[in-house]
């Protein structure tokens, strides 16, 4: 049978040594990749000398060669600019280019693009950090939508151009990152495409890392054929021969295929053609030979095809790749109970010699020798039920052959463990979370070494892919292993599964991936998915998974709390990041129908002639409010399914008799978070939000505080230095309810070194803190006399982002503006949005709303009836025009009386409204506005590197004041490096009439005795660097 595989010459394009491209027969291609970064082209543009710009050796997962970069830490932005010269086409719809920053900070690109008349424009592009080698895309956009313009420069030609990349590295930034190729792609889009796919190895020996993430090869194209270089099989020199074989999931196979080579100079001119499948994944299993037909290495791919014109699968064909079980694509055992010896099938000839070897369900061998008649000695002493690994050597004539891998089951049981569920820490507790990968087991024991000490939760982190590998097959002895160890160490633990797209099994991960993206070229965390929910086969199976394990150990007293998200949740993307939404899945969009046919949504406009023909609609990223009634639908149709996900699995946990907190991250997820909080409220969910150092964290503190939920705050570093996890806290204490405490996100970096050894000391310096804090008993906010609300409505409409907010422009309707003038001012403004009921907008004497032209009529009636009853509300711009249903009805206006107007300053009941004709330029205006419109807070410090918060012991009535100061903007700083710093300010504090005995926390030290007009008018005061100050403020009898 003639094999499905082919092979085709590829024109070789070189221009000028600029770039070079693959080419394709004679038809023009959809996308060409190319590496154009010009040798020697990287630049330091701004900022300290901090680099070195080198041309590495081509990598397997890039055509050319690539650029690394190794940033010196600064406390200063820094950019670096990678200079190119490449015409774009008129046909030219968007530029991708591949990055990795795995151990690196985030970065921001700007791509350069020079137009025509010369000038050069720089356009905020998506990227990440801490990522494998991922695919990003910058759609084309026009020079109104540029963040920057530079001077003119010549510009030959009448096309534009593309100069190249802009990367701007936060400050303290480490690790390195490295560019590789970049597509120019024509291809239309959001329609269908006919033919897209993705080939990716399944590098299994790295996954501990990401699994599935560390590619060596990840490739990716949308032309007529799959095609890919040939070169990139023939991966080293001593290759000759490849053996290939295709099959699905199920063992199916599709085709066998050999290819030869001994022309080096051919192979890199020859493509290699994947044949044409339909829909689905498939993998490919290959095997590289060497000149004496010795086996060199054997790679497993993923070859997933996202669209084809082809609906009908090939007939299957036998196996022919391999000696050792000739007759199976997927090698699969089990040991019968009490049977030492394993009997396996192996078609062998006279004088060979298998070797094999075994690996326990931490992938460390347990035992190997040589099968004896095709038999092999089982393992002793591993604990069941597992599933192990079992590797094969097939020697012949003295040379490797051949080599296998088999998974054997070595079945048992599990009872439940029995037991009365521990009570957990409610208020300021400190949790510890790892990710380390059970593959590395000593590691992730000694995670727990220090824990006692702290007093901290101990978040065992397991991967969904490591403990479930197999459907149904729960590696329960793995779980047991570590809760002995807190049990025998006397730590709480919050139970952790991890579940985002890097470790699903891998029995749902290609199909999840199928169903999540039309394209699926983005491929790094969570936020860069495309835009549909996860499948409904994927939750089914997650839910099954949870269901078991939580009925398991749901009594266990070492539990003190459950977390299985981060987050099949977040599959709902950010699509704003690359201005664009591929497609849907089927069953999003069948849901979405269904939702429109039982509200009777009107079919006028959408184009369709029934339900059955609607299609969600596409967004337009054009930076104004979407007010078409199908999109309005559609939005609202999205939060209520992010709702039932979470509904769905806190219901879960909850059903399997599960009674301690659950803990679940959606800060930086899905929806309007503001109409989450109730659902979390109604399980007992605890909200986890990984980016604590950011000002966002003072917005969902808040949010949480005014909901009653708990919410865990996390810094983005991981693992966060001293100066930023006492800065995570000290937002805690200032905005919130200090009910969920503080996580300390170590991630997968506890080797031994100098990041551990500060790590743990800032560790244990915040947990000295929280005892402290904790010892003086529960406390409550005292906050300023007024509120900053967020329109969430308008915000989210306007950004086109599928989460609460746009993370590539968080100012959207002035939202970052808003909070670092709130927060860097040292206001102690709570935040509300229009979500707020009215008994919480009634604990403050002014509320100013943000540009919020998009609102609910409940949102505008309930904003009337707190003026109404004595509240000032300062309203700007086009406020309350449009309603929920996209209709011009002004409600909030009617809603006021008859003098409500832009630009009016006016009263209505018992209460005043200034509406500003305008929006508000925050960083200028608020203050001067607040201020005669009765504005008072509780602390005032002067300057802008104090912060400040106040809180009131529940118990005795004493005041306790925090201090902390913040000498640099972003980044994670070491210690040393903002050591030796003092931070004065003069401290004005408003309490009750009465003298006052001010204490150190800390250090016992009495700071002396004030009255109550001598603290409003100001003490001096200061406060290290970096280090949370505490001072109890005790009236005096």
């Amino acid at each position: 049978m003639k094999s499905l595989i082919g092979t085709i010459l590829s024109a070789g394009i070189l221009s000028s040594g600029v770039f070079c491209a693959s080419g394709v027969e004679t038809e023009p291609a959809a996308a060409v990749s190319c590496f154009p970064f010009l040798p020697g082209g990287a630049e330091v543009v701004s900022g300290e000398p901090l680099l070195k710009a080198e041309v590495q050796p081509g990598a397997s997962n890039t055509r050319g060669p690539l650029f690394f970069f190794q940033p010196a830490r600064s406390g200063k932005t820094q950019s670096i600019l990678l200079k190119s010269d490449l015409p774009l086409p008129e046909s030219v719809r968007r530029i991708g280019y591949w990055i990795l920053s795995r151990g690196s900070g985030w970065c921001e690109v700007n791509v350069l693009v020079q137009e025509p008349d010369g000038n050069i424009y720089a356009y905020r592009a998506p990227a990440s950090g801490d990522s494998p080698w991922t695919f990003y895309e910058w759609e084309m956009q026009s020079p109104s939508e540029a963040v920057k313009k530079f001077a003119v420069q010549p510009n030959p030609g009448k096309l534009r151009r593309f100069r190249g990349l802009l990367v701007n590295l936060q400050p303290f930034s480490g690790g390195g990152y490295r560019f590789g190729d970049v597509v120019l792609d024509s291809a239309e889009r959001p329609a269908p495409r006919t033919w897209a796919w993705t080939l990716r190895d399944v590098a299994e020996d790295i996954s501990y890392q990401s699994a599935f993430t560390g590619f060596r090869l990840a490739y990716a194209g949308v032309e007529a054929k799959a095609r890919l270089p040939l070169v990139l099989f023939f991966n080293t020199p001593d290759v000759r021969r490849l053996r290939g074989m295709i099959y699905d999931s199920a063992g199916r196979v599709y085709d066998n295929f050999e290819l030869e080579s001994d022309d080096v100079a051919k192979l890199r001119s020859t493509d290699l053609i994947l044949p044409a499948l339909p829909r689905g994944n498939y993998w490919i299993d290959l095997h590289r030979f060497g000149a004496g037909g010795e086996l060199q290495n054997r790679q497993k791919l993923s070859y997933l095809v996202q669209f084809s014109p082809v609906t009908e699968l090939p007939p299957a064909v036998e196996p022919e790749i391999s000696a050792i079980f000739p007759d199976q694509a997927l090698p699969m055992a089990e040991v019968s109970p009490g049977n030492g010896k394993l009997r396996l099938k192996i078609a062998s000839q006279p004088g060979d010699i298998v070797k094999y070897s075994w690996f326990d369900q931490y992938k460390q061998p347990c035992g190997s020798g040589i099968a004896r008649e095709n038999e092999l000695d089982v393992p002793q002493g591993i604990a069941i039920p597992a599933l192990v690994r079992l590797e094969l050597e097939l020697e012949r004539a003295g040379k490797t052959v051949d080599r296998r891998v088999v998974r054997v089951k070595l079945p048992g049981g599990k009872s439940p463990v029995a037991g009365v569920p521990a009570v957990p820490q409610q208020f300021f507790p400190l949790d510890e979370t790892e990710t380390i990968s059970i593959t590395q087991p000593l590691l992730k024991e000694s995670f727990s070494d220090h824990l006692p000490a702290n007093g901290s939760n101990w978040s065992i982190s397991l991967y969904w892919d490591e403990i479930e590998p197999v459907r149904g097959e729960i590696q329960y002895p793995v779980i047991d292993r570590y809760l002995k160890l807190a049990r025998e160490k006397k730590i709480p633990v919050n139970l952790t599964f991890f579940i985002h797209l890097d470790h699903l099994p891998e029995w749902v991960w290609y199909d999840q991936l199928l169903d999540q993206n039309g394209q699926n070229m983005h491929y790094s965390a969570s936020f860069t998915r495309k835009f549909s929910p996860c499948s409904a086969r994927t939750v089914d199976a997650l839910c099954n998974m949870i269901s078991q394990v939580v009925k398991t150990y749901k009594d266990c007293p070492e539990i003190v709390g459950w977390n299985f998200s981060q987050g099949v949740e977040s599959f709902w993307s950010d699509a704003s990041r690359n201005r664009l939404v591929v497609g849907y899945d089927a069953a999003t969009v069948e849901a979405f129908r269904n939702y429109l046919k039982e509200r009777k949504f009107p079919l006028a406009g959408t184009g369709a002639a029934s339900y059955d023909e609607v299609q969600p609609p596409v967004p337009v990223f054009d930076g104004r409010l979407d007010l078409r009634a199908l999109y309005l639908a559609w939005e609202e149709f999205r939060q209520q399914v992010v709702n039932s996900y979470f509904e769905r699995i806190f219901s879960t946990i909850r059903a399997a008799g599960a009674t301690q907190p659950i803990k679940s991250y959606a800060g930086m997820g899905v929806g309007d978070i503001t109409r989450m909080l109730p659902v979390y409220r109604k399980y007992g969910a605890e909200l986890c939000f990984g980016g604590g150092d950011s000002p966002v964290h003072a917005f969902l503190q808040s949010q949480a505080r005014n909901a009653g939920v708990p919410l865990i705050g996390e810094s983005f570093a991981l693992p966060p230095f001293s100066p930023t996890l006492q800065f995570v806290m000290f937002t805690e204490i200032a905005y919130g309810a200090m009910t969920g405490g503080t996580n300390i996100m170590w991630g997968r970096h506890f080797s031994p070194g100098e990041v551990r050894t500060e790590a743990l000391e800032a560790s244990a310096a915040a947990a000295s803190l929280a005892k402290k804090i904790r010892s003086l008993g529960r406390s409550e906010l005292v906050t300023a006399n007024g509120a900053v609300m967020f329109g969430m409505l308008s915000m989210v409409n306007r950004s086109r982002s599928s989460m609460w907010i746009d993370w590539t422009n968080l100012n959207t309707n002035g939202f970052s503006d808003a909070l670092n003038a709130v927060i860097g001012n040292n206001l102690q403004m709570t935040f509300l949005t229009d979500a707020t009921p009215l008994e919480i907008l009634r604990r403050n004497r002014l509320i100013v709303l943000n540009d919020s032209p998009l609102l609910r009529d409940e949102s505008a009636l309930r904003l009337a009836e707190y003026v109404k009853t004595g509240g000032t509300l300062i309203l700007m711009g086009e406020a309350g025009r449009f309603n929920q249903d996209g209709k011009e009805c002004w409600t909030l206006k009617k809603s006021l009386g008859e003098e409500a107007a832009p630009g009016k300053t006016f009263r209505f009941g018992q209460g005043k409204v200034v509406w500003l004709a305008r929006p508000l330029d925050w960083n200028r205006e608020l203050m001067p506005l607040i201020g005669v419109n009765g504005f008072t807070r509780p602390v005032r410090p002067s300057g802008g590197a104090m912060r400040a918060a106040l809180r009131r012991n529940e118990t005795d009535g004493s005041y306790q004041l925090f201090l902390f100061g913040k000498t640099w903007n972003g980044g994670n700083p070491h210690a040393r490096e903002i050591a030796g710093k003092i931070v004065t300010a003069r401290v004005e504090i408003r309490l009750p009439a009465g003298s006052w005995l001010l204490t150190d926390v800390f250090d016992g030290k009495p700071l002396g005795s004030y009255t109550a007009q001598e603290l409003s008018g100001g003490i001096e005061l200061s406060a290290d660097a970096g280090k949370l100050k505490m001072i109890e403020l005790k009236r005096r009898k």
